[in-house]
């Protein structure tokens, strides 16, 4: 009886180490899926009033959706971990940006940024606001998870482009 005891025990391990070598055999090949939220730049939208000067007062909104079951608390980079542990008031938030630059070709420049953090399937909307100079077109850029943070799914899709002000030559509103 004892011999047999000690034959499953050896065969239960053997199978234990074979599904374990199995499972690291897969993730290696990146075959395992590790939940991990998917921070995205929904959209960006325009409101516009009269500025000083005859310029144009803009406001800003971008619009942040987490295309996933996880919220992007769950899934820190070593980054991440390393700003929060370092700035406890943040802990769990990501940052986002909004830059915006004089079209076609100026420097990006930061106007706001924003710390935040999004559920599962959850939207958050930033705002900022801008004059813009009589004659001037404005191209902004806002980007999720600026500072890389959070682990995600899809680490392309964190950016949108948007020119401002919109007319019938220029009609790419958003790229």
């Amino acid at each position: 009886m004892r011999q047999t005891n000690r034959i499953v025990v050896a065969g239960v391990g053997l199978i234990c180490s074979a599904v374990l070598a199995v499972g690291l055999s897969a993730q290696r090949q990146g075959t395992t899926q590790i939940a991990r939220p998917d921070l995205q730049v929904e959209k960006i939208e325009f409101t516009t009033a009269p500025g000083a000067g005859g310029g144009t007062q803009l406001t800003i909104r971008y619009t942040l959706y987490n295309d996933s079951d996880v919220p992007s608390r769950n899934a820190p980079t070593e980054a991440g971990k390393a700003a929060w542990k370092a700035n406890p008031v943040s802990n769990l938030m990501f940052e986002t940006r909004l830059d915006v630059r004089d079209y076609p070709s100026g420097k990006f420049q930061n106007l706001s940024t924003v710390q935040l953090e999004v559920g599962a399937h959850g939207r958050m909307t930033c705002n900022a606001s801008i004059l813009v100079p009589v004659g001037k077109r404005k191209e902004f850029r806002a980007i999720a998870d600026s500072q890389n943070w959070i682990n995600e799914m899809i680490e392309t899709n964190n950016e949108k482009l948007a020119i401002w002000p919109l007319t019938a030559v220029a009609t790419p509103i958003q790229k």
